[in-house]
């Protein structure tokens, strides 16, 4: 796979059309059928009808063609009944669109397909000789309606909410307007197994730092009902989608969202920086919590970002020996600026709050 993959970028894979170059095409299993760019419907033969594809509430009108050979490297690949062709840069909003295709559903729902953030690579997998012993933990698809996966969880960990599975999203996912509500309500209990933003669970795990969007009413068609879970999310694990026996497998490989080299050095710098700020303050006896005594069992700057300008650092510590996490949030408007001690709180292995401290 392309290597920003899962790092802010869409999945790519290089597929030939016909006695084509290969061409870029994004890996989408939020995609119910192929589609095409527009410029190769002269490699399509005759147009069979109209098409149209829904994205959000905004319905994409296009062309219906029979499927052309499609081909990864040498080998060709099952299709469905039909393609579509969309004019892909009015669809991205983009005259630089690169993409070429969308390889949905029709086709990978004849495959087990693999997907390794690590190693960057898309295995396609003989399942019924496969060990599947070390692909993780096993979850059921269903169909939608519109041939899309569903499963039966969600990352705020709400009981009886859905989500599709959506890799041609880049990023974290969506919520229906009224989860979307629930999951920013800081004020509201938590039920459990839930979480509040910005973190989430899917299949027991937590997922940190989530950037989840919610969905408008005017958003909502048969296709997008369901929550959303994307590519970001996705990708702090090694994916096995066994859609044949329609499966799921995750096994988590990262438990911190996956960023691109040029990101995560400047992550790395920033967190260092704070982590620097922090350990001054300890060592001084002014940071909330803490004591000269006190020694660290690991302090990490998990999580760095940016908003205009501002740089904003989470560190997580624990002392040794100790069970509780103490949280630090530390901001400075510049580089050259000093670092601000924003907020501080300690809470239980299980993210309960215990104690919210004052700071300076």
């Amino acid at each position: 796979m392309n290597p920003e993959a899962g790092r802010g970028a869409p999945l790519t894979v290089m597929v030939r059309v016909n006695d084509s170059k290969p061409l870029p095409f994004i890996m989408d299993t939020g995609a119910g059928m192929t589609d095409l760019d527009s410029s190769l419907e002269p490699q399509l033969g005759t147009r069979i009808g109209n098409a149209s594809v829904a994205n959000f509430g905004v319905l994409l009108s296009g062309g219906a063609y029979r499927p052309p050979r499609l081909y990864l490297g040498d080998t060709p690949l099952e299709t469905g009944i039909y393609v579509a062709t969309l004019d892909f840069k009015r669809w991205f909003k983009d005259p630089r669109c690169p993409y070429m295709g969308i390889l949905g559903i029709d086709v990978l729902k004849h495959y087990c397909v693999q997907l390794d953030f690590q190693s960057g690579k898309v295995r396609f997998l003989d399942a019924a000789r496969a060990d599947k012993k070390d692909w993780g933990r096993p979850f059921h698809l269903t169909y939608t309606w519109s041939d899309c996966m569903i499963i039966d969880e969600n990352l705020t960990g709400a009981k009886g909410a859905h989500s599709m599975l959506d890799t041609g999203d880049n990023a974290d996912g969506f919520l229906t307007p009224k989860l979307y509500q629930q999951w920013t309500n800081q004020s509201a209990p938590l039920a459990n197994g839930e979480f509040r933003s910005p973190n989430g669970t899917l299949g027991g795990e937590m997922y940190h730092d989530l950037d989840l969007v919610g969905l408008q009413k005017s958003q909502l068609d048969n296709h997008t009902r369901f929550n959303t879970i994307g590519l970001h999310v996705l990708s702090e694990n090694l994916v096995t989608f066994d859609f044949p026996e329609r499966t799921m497998y995750l096994k988590r490989t990262s438990d911190w969202p996956l960023l691109d080299k040029e990101t995560q050095a400047a992550t790395d710098s920033v967190g260092q920086s704070a982590a620097d700020f922090s350990h001054s303050l300890r060592v001084k006896g002014q940071l909330p919590g803490w004591t000269t005594n006190d020694v660290p069992e690991n302090g990490v700057a998990h999580w760095t970002h940016q908003t205009n300008g501002l740089d904003l650092v989470t560190l997580d510590e624990q002392k040794k020996g100790g069970s509780s996490v103490y949280h630090y949030t530390f901001t400075r408007q510049t580089q050259s600026s000093p670092w601000k001690l924003e907020k501080a709180w300690l809470t239980d292995q299980g993210e309960k709050t215990i104690e919210e401290y004052p700071v300076p």
